[in-house]
């Protein structure tokens, strides 16, 4: 009977990079390479660059937009969405008087909302 082999983490902590292996549509990798090669930088760079703006601006749940535009999150497992949650200067619990009491403050920030990933059921990007 043979043995199973060890997995083998990426020995690539010397140059802090690890490998990675990811399957795309044929469509997509396409844009993704023409994209890079218009820019005069590898694909490699280019995911990077997607990666690391995307990582830095990701809330997990559900965005709930109001009417007035402001940004706010319902947690929910399986989404996320990308942009900025809007905030106001005053703490929460205040904020919880004056909704009750139908006035609207104006918020500090709206925030932004650019994409949204809900895999709860059909796996969609919004």
């Amino acid at each position: 009977m043979a043995r199973k082999q060890p997995l083998q983490v990426s020995p690539s902590v010397e140059d802090g990079k690890v490998s990675l292996m990811l399957r795309l549509d044929t469509e997509l990798h396409e844009k993704l390479r023409v994209t890079a090669e218009q820019a005069g930088i590898s694909l490699n760079q280019m995911v990077q660059g997607i990666c690391w703006g995307a990582i830095e601006n990701v809330v997990q749940g559900e965005a709930k937009r109001q009417a007035n535009g402001f940004v706010g999150v319902q947690p929910r497992k399986k989404c996320l969405f990308f942009g900025k949650l809007g905030y106001f200067k005053e703490p929460q619990h205040e904020l919880e008087d004056i909704y009750n009491n139908g006035f609207d403050p104006a918020p500090e920030s709206k925030g932004e909302y650019w994409f949204g990933l809900d895999f709860t059921n059909r796996g969609v990007v919004r």
